[in-house]
């Protein structure tokens, strides 16, 4: 792949066919003037998928009309980029002590160089919104996810990357901290691996009291990610008789709403963004529909999506239609703890964190995938000349 242009303007080109390239998200975004959608992946590589096809033009963040405004990675979307970018790999090498490097030092190279990339790629959409959009969410090490002070230290050193990085923290009890403090300094943040109530409500209360410390002027924002799809998914492995695939859905939107009234009667300037976006097939004939993408309708989130999900998006052939999580059916899932967990910020104590389905296994995948960047760079270090 190679080096991208910082910024395509393409704004001469004609009204008329511009329109052609109208999505299902355009709708989304006229439903509520503050809502956004982020890639969920390295800008040059979604860049790079955008131009297999001309339906997918307004989905590339590095032209002038694209309809993304902010970028999310972590570790294997970075890892993915660096392989598939030599440049990424040749400047990160450059920088190096060669073969005195080792690689752990150059795992960190090639991490701040892809985020340098994908930070230069958006830095048009902040300048031009005095900081607003063109945010690049990047990710503390997952294997510190238990230590505030390991990830204090990395996220100032990821924030002074470039004036456009968001620090993506864990939802953990070290993450909170780190929160709190990162915030006190005035440096972005994102907050993930949240899929519960208590999460969110804990997240919102070390941001409540960062920004009370906060000095300093200059771009600030922060937002606590919901990982819609994967709380389901959790629920639907821990009961697999009682929790079907609908209940699943259901479950989710009712934690959607939730967290968005957490997030909206917060004491901050927080803004609550969902991933694990899911589109469900309905009918083959008809197309396919997503609840998440209907639950948004007129919200003020932000929306951040991977390219399978954008694919599927270009061929919505029908408006979805929310679903409805009737009072019996509440009554009946709610006896499950885990089910209350979604969307009680009661039920589920700090301390109980540490063995949370879903935060585990989430995080035990981020590591994976660092230790896989780490490989990478051991045979980047002994192949690269």
């Amino acid at each position: 792949m190679k080096e991208l242009p910082i910024l395509s303007n393409e704004s001469s080109r004609p009204q008329e066919e511009k329109n052609k390239t109208k999505t299902f998200l355009d709708d989304l975004r006229q439903g509520h003037q503050e809502f956004e959608v982020w890639a969920d992946g390295h800008p040059a590589m979604f860049a790079a998928w955008c131009r297999e096809k001309p339906a997918r033009e307004r989905l590339n963040p590095a032209q002038e009309n694209t309809i993304l405004t902010g970028v999310t990675t972590n570790p294997r979307l970075l890892t993915q980029a660096i392989q598939s970018t030599p440049y990424l790999q040749e400047r990160a090498w450059a920088k190096s002590k060669k073969k005195d490097t080792s690689p752990q030092c150059f795992a960190r190279l090639l991490r701040d160089e892809s985020i340098r990339s994908a930070t230069k790629i958006m830095r048009f959409q902040f300048e031009a919104s005095k900081g607003r959009y063109g945010w690049v969410s990047a990710q503390v090490n997952p294997h510190q996810a238990y230590n505030a002070d390991a990830m204090i230290r990395e996220g100032e050193e990821l924030a002074s990357l470039a004036p456009n990085i968001m620090v993506k923290l864990p939802a953990t009890s070290a993450g909170f901290v780190a929160l709190e403090n990162l915030t006190a300094k005035n440096i972005a943040t994102n907050t993930t691996l949240s899929t519960t109530a208590s999460q969110a409500q804990a997240a919102l209360r070390a941001l409540e009291r960062g920004e009370g410390r906060r000095k300093g002027g200059g771009s600030w924002r922060c937002v606590l990610t919901f990982m819609a799809g994967r709380l389901g998914a959790t629920l639907s492995r821990a009961h697999p008789t009682e929790i079907d695939a609908q209940d699943a859905r259901k479950i989710e939107l009712l934690a959607l709403e939730t967290q968005h009234n957490l997030v909206h009667k917060a004491n901050s300037h927080c803004k609550l963004l969902v991933c694990s976006l899911r589109a469900d097939t309905v009918d083959r004939a008809l197309g396919t529909e997503s609840a998440h993408l209907a639950a948004a309708l007129g919200r003020p989130w932000v929306l951040t999506c991977p390219t399978p999900f954008m694919e599927r998006v270009l061929r919505f052939t029908m408006s979805p239609i929310p679903l409805v999580l009737s009072e019996e059916d509440r009554a009946r899932l709610c006896k499950l703890p885990m089910v209350q967990a979604a969307f009680d910020p009661n039920a589920l104590p700090m301390k109980s964190l540490l063995e949370w389905p879903a935060l585990v296994q989430n995080r035990e995948e981020h590591i994976v995938a660092h230790n896989e960047m780490l490989h990478l760079a051991q045979h980047l270090r002994e192949s690269l000349p």
